[in-house]
């Protein structure tokens, strides 16, 4: 009797089990790396692309949106701290809402040299419109992980950045570490 049933992951899709993870053949690991890799960046990309499509917004200008209207006024690097762009990367998005009408850049009433955004009403619109965003999914799916399985993942994870770096990546700053867009510090 066959008692095997599919095992489903937190994320959706099949989990890895045991048997799984033993069928990859040693010295391929670099491609088993690099395959899955290239799926979280495609996912990534479709979403966008449906996002865009659907809602004439992109995945990174969503993201900018969301932090916008979560923290209030906020300046263009601490925006860009909070969604692991660099700052010259959102005054681009950043333009692009403002013409889209969805974000207003004000000077700050505390310190006339900072210049805010905040969130218009046609932003606010839109949000109320759009589907979570895939890194909200993904937390949410992460959450519901044993702990260690989470830890397990986010070392990995560190380790590959780490790893991408070096080299030609290491004057990426977007690879840098920065904080957690979806926190509330």
């Amino acid at each position: 009797m066959n008692n095997d049933k599919e095992v489903v992951s937190p994320l959706g899709g099949p989990a890895l089990g045991i048997t799984h993870i033993l069928q990859i053949v040693p010295n391929q690991f670099e491609y088993n790396v690099l395959k899955s890799l290239r799926q979280i960046i495609r996912a990534v990309e479709i979403h966008s692309r449906k996002l865009e499509h659907d809602f004439q917004i992109t995945g990174p200008q969503l993201s900018c949106l969301l932090v916008i209207r979560e923290h209030g006024p906020i300046t263009v690097t601490h925006l860009a701290e909070r969604v692991f762009l660099s700052p010259g990367t959102v005054v681009g998005i950043l333009d692009r809402l403002e013409e889209k009408d969805l974000v207003r850049r004000l000077r700050s009433k505390k310190d006339r040299r900072l210049v805010e955004s905040c969130i218009t009403e046609s932003g606010e619109k839109l949000i109320g419109r759009t589907p979570p965003l895939m890194q909200q999914a993904l937390s949410a799916a992460l959450k519901k992980m044993p702990e260690n399985e989470g830890v397990s993942i986010a070392v990995a994870l560190e380790k590959l950045v780490h790893l991408m770096s070096l080299g030609e990546f290491a004057e990426n700053k977007d690879l840098s570490p920065g904080k957690d867009p979806l926190s509330r510090g």
